[in-house]
């Protein structure tokens, strides 16, 4: 069969033999470039892939984050609310307590750096909110042992003034029982006296009641800028899980200047009052 065709080919010209093998070399190349395209594109679709799970994981990320700078915020300000002694102890973390799951989500999605870095303020901000408490019960104690006093005096005054006005009226009214002055006069002296007394009293315990609020006021002030140092690392290792730039050492002097010039206020406003009680 071989031999029969052979005369055949003999007889192609060789133009057409470089037209043929130009042909292959030129379907082999668009077979290389489509080869090429399909792997380009893959490479493509997958990057594509990437950067959108990528972009998912971030908002994800971002919503968790956010919720949890909130309840951390939140944690912050809830230290100041117990120099308010008006602001019974079941209510103090009220608002704290509302966000404070937020932060339970971070360990779910969070890297180590990140988690290790929460944990430590998480356990800071109790054990400061457990230290401000313990000082701040005596101190409650003592406000309402104030105020006992002060509603004695209130009342002895007023019965001291209704006791004056009746001897106002006895002499207005020329009455010469001397008996019934002289019953109004003891019960005047004794109400008198009960009020000087708690009078006293009162100016003794609300001196030492500013005084232990002074103290829980710059124990709550000094807890606050330590809490504050423990931020910086969580900052930190947040931004870098969200490809946000940070220069550690710089956010960590700006955050410290704010909290040198809030204590330095603090202290002055504590100053202050020292100076006037005392």
């Amino acid at each position: 069969m071989l031999d029969l065709l052979i005369p055949y080919i003999d007889r192609i010209p060789a133009t057409f033999w470089g037209v043929v093998i130009g042909s292959g070399f030129t379907i082999l190349g668009i077979h290389l470039t489509n080869r090429a395209n399909d792997r380009r594109l893959g490479r493509q679709l997958a990057h594509d892939g990437d950067l959108k799970n990528r972009e998912r994981d971030l908002n994800l990320w971002k919503d968790v984050y956010l919720a949890a700078s909130e309840a951390i915020a939140a944690g912050f300000a809830t230290l100041a609310r117990y120099v308010d002694l008006n602001i019974p102890h079941e209510k103090l973390t009220e608002g704290f307590v509302e966000k404070a799951p937020a932060m339970a989500k971070v360990h779910v999605i969070a890297s180590e750096a990140t988690a290790k870095a929460l944990s430590e303020l998480q356990t800071e901000l109790s054990a400061a909110m457990l230290r401000l408490l313990a000082k701040r019960i005596p101190i409650a104690a003592e406000k309402e042992r104030a105020g006992s006093i002060k509603d004695q005096m209130d009342r002895f005054s007023r019965e001291r003034d209704e006791m004056l006005e009746l001897m106002k009226r006895h002499n207005l009214e020329g009455n010469d029982n001397q008996q019934r002055w002289a019953v109004i006069r003891r019960f005047y002296e004794l109400a008198e006296s009960q009020t000087l007394k708690h009078a006293e009293a009162n100016a003794r315990a609300q001196k030492c009641l500013a005084a232990m609020q002074l103290e829980l006021a710059a124990m709550c002030g000094a807890e606050l800028p330590r809490l504050g140092k423990l931020l910086v690392p969580l900052i930190v290792a947040v931004r870098k899980e969200l490809d946000v730039p940070i220069d550690p050492e710089l956010y960590a002097n700006i955050l410290g200047d704010a909290q040198e010039t809030q204590r330095s206020a603090l202290e002055a406003f504590l100053n202050e009052l020292r100076r006037k009680d005392g």
